[in-house]
């Protein structure tokens, strides 16, 4: 498994422990991880996956803010490609470097030594019996034959222990996935979408317990936006302070439901079907504005707008391919993104999505 799938697995995992139990996190595990993601930019040239890492610590790092109102950093590693190797002026003889060897060619040398022993064996065992004394020939069976039997042991107790090793790996492997699965599946609701705020500015005013953040994601703004547009010059906030926003929250705040509600509306009827064991899979938004449709197309209406670098689960595909019904993290609010727009961080297989059928 390449460095990158790994870091998206830990960070899956670490999101599902957060969301089961908040407590049971630790901000050291939380840094650790950003820290790892930081270290392996420097030896990922490849875009997309440069994305997945920095998605991994945009989300890390609002909820390290959430919990200790500081920001870590969600700059990634420049990309450091490894030195060339210097070529010395003189040299007194040709060196040669050995090419790296599989598992595979690994078992092959085993089994080839072992061949090599047991045949070095029978050869030393008989040459006595045809050409020395019978004497000599009678006493160096027993002795040579327990040497090339011992030799031959160790040899299968090291390939056991090493299909042993090679199995827990796998079975580790199959747990991991099947919690993710049984993680993202399990929030999966009814299909309504949250349709689109009323255009125009409003006010709100900081409350106990917010953040730059998470405004922000209320708002469906980033943090930058709402600097420059409230003329802030750090993230700090203060309790009773008055910031400018361009439209309503995208989503009811708490304790204020009545007043804030917005109108629910029914996706176009669709046929989703999940093979048994399917797996939702995990997406990041790519796009500056992108905007969730009621339908696979331009012509259907616009729900809402989705900040960059926010997470969402595909549900499934359109018959072309190219676009995704996405599920929110609310668990509630679906619609439809072109595949522009998006990325799957995991599973990346696009074949794995189900196709939906929009009349």
């Amino acid at each position: 498994m390449m460095i990158v799938d790994q870091l998206v697995v830990q960070h899956q995992t670490l999101r599902n422990k957060a969301a089961d139990n908040p407590e049971a996190v630790e901000m050291n595990e939380v840094m650790a991880l950003m820290d790892q993601v930081r270290a392996a930019s420097a030896h990922v040239e490849d875009l997309q996956q440069r994305e997945q890492l920095q998605a991994i610590l945009f989300h890390w790092n609002g909820y390290a803010h959430s919990q200790t109102g500081a920001y870590p950093g969600i700059q990634l590693a420049p990309f450091a490609p490894p030195p060339a190797a210097a070529v010395p002026e003189r040299t007194a003889r040709v060196t040669t470097t050995r090419p790296d060897i599989t598992l595979p060619q690994v078992h092959w040398l085993v089994w080839v030594l072992a061949l090599i022993l047991f045949v070095g064996g029978a050869i030393i065992i008989i040459w006595p019996l045809i050409f020395g004394n019978e004497e000599a020939a009678a006493a160096a069976p027993t002795a040579q034959a327990e040497a090339v039997f011992t030799a031959v042991a160790a040899t299968q107790t090291a390939i056991a222990q090493e299909m042993a090793a090679t199995r827990t790996v796998i079975e580790q492997t199959a747990e991991a996935a099947a919690l993710m699965f049984v993680t993202a599946t399990s929030s999966s609701g009814p299909a309504v979408t949250e349709a689109a705020p009323p255009a125009g500015p409003t006010t709100y005013v900081v409350q106990a317990g917010d953040t730059l953040f998470t405004i922000a994601r209320r708002y469906g703004l980033t943090l930058e936006e709402i600097m420059i547009l409230n003329g802030l010059t750090t993230d700090s906030l203060t309790i009773g302070q008055t910031l400018t926003l361009p439209h309503p929250p995208l989503t009811p705040e708490t304790g204020a439901a009545e007043a804030t509600a917005v109108a629910i509306t029914s996706l176009p009827a669709a046929t989703v079907s999940l093979a048994p064991g399917q797996q939702l899979a995990e997406m990041v938004i790519r796009a500056a504005n992108a905007h969730l449709h009621s339908g696979p197309g331009p012509q259907f209406s616009l729900i809402m707008p989705l900040p960059r670098g926010s997470f969402a689960y595909a549900v499934g595909r359109s018959q072309a391919g190219d676009w995704y019904l996405l599920q929110l993290e609310d668990g509630i609010t679906r619609g439809w993104l072109p595949a522009a727009d998006v990325g799957l961080l995991y599973p990346a297989a696009p074949e794995t999505i189900p196709v939906i059928v929009v009349p």
